[in-house]
């Protein structure tokens, strides 16, 4: 859909960077598989959110899962590293061990859980968002199945993962707290940057990349009051997964400082 992307990737190629495309998968030819080869980029994340019965329904587009899975069979033909995104909610939950398995047929490196953020075209969807007791046994599955699988596919809990504490370094797995605005941030299509894509409000903007350098950006007044922010929750893990996604308590409370709503322990546990 974007015809300069293939003199953008080796840009940023040139600049030693990491480069991943995320993608539906749908317009991934295998010419299209090859370019992308071609241009360096080291990865391509494909979402798939479901079964193909599922997955269709949650795009509202007939036949979209097999689109997908013939543009990852075109990348994995062509030796570029795929990795599978899964955003997990009501509708889905109970295929994440089915779509591992396929995950493993089709030759992935990598499958990566996400949770679903109240924001944009989702912000209404509160319903299908996953309980905090829902989360936690999600997070087993997945951990569990990375165990399993560690030698075929990396398995990539979402940072809901944190909540467990330390036991998650006994799976290979290191927490320390939301990067966002600390080690990553996020650039929108007009070039404002936030902490990250998530917290793209006017309260959370830290700068315009059409008017300001970005190393001022990264060290303005905006950028470290978002750093210094405090988190309420005070749990015994707290200082561990320091109170979790702050998008995700936004999203829910309108109040970045409070503590993630995904979290099933209480203060007291």
């Amino acid at each position: 859909m974007e015809p300069e992307i293939w003199n953008i990737i080796p840009m940023f190629k040139q600049e030693k960077k990491y480069v991943q495309l995320i993608s539906n998968g749908t317009l991934i030819t295998e010419r299209v598989a090859q370019r992308i080869k071609e241009t360096g980029c080291d990865s391509v994340q494909i979402s798939i959110d479901g079964l193909e019965e599922n997955h269709d329904y949650q795009r509202q587009m007939k036949g979209c899962f097999a689109k997908s899975v013939e543009g990852i069979s075109y990348l994995v033909e062509n030796g570029v590293p795929v990795s599978v995104n899964t955003l997990v909610s009501q509708q889905n939950l109970s295929e994440i061990p089915l779509l591992l398995e396929k995950a493993v047929e089709w030759g992935v490196t990598q499958f990566r859980a996400s949770r679903l953020i109240l924001m944009g075209r989702g912000d209404a969807l509160e319903s299908e968002a996953l309980t905090p007791a829902q989360t936690k046994s999600l997070i087993e599955v997945l951990l569990e199945q990375r165990r399993l699988h560690e030698n075929v596919l990396d398995i990539v809990p979402d940072e809901c993962m944190s909540f467990l504490g330390r036991r998650i370094e006994e799976y290979n797995l290191s927490w320390y707290g939301c990067p966002a605005g600390r080690t990553e941030c996020g650039v929108d299509s007009s070039g404002k940057v936030y902490p990250c894509i998530f917290l793209a409000h006017d309260e959370f903007l830290m700068g315009d990349l059409l008017s300001d350098e970005f190393d001022e950006i990264w060290h303005s007044e905006s950028a470290e009051h978002f750093r210094e922010m405090k988190r309420v929750c005070t749990c015994e893990i707290a200082d561990f997964c320091k109170g979790g996604c702050p998008a995700a308590a936004y999203a829910r409370y309108q109040d970045a400082t409070r503590k993630d709503p995904y979290c099933w322990r209480n203060e007291n546990e």
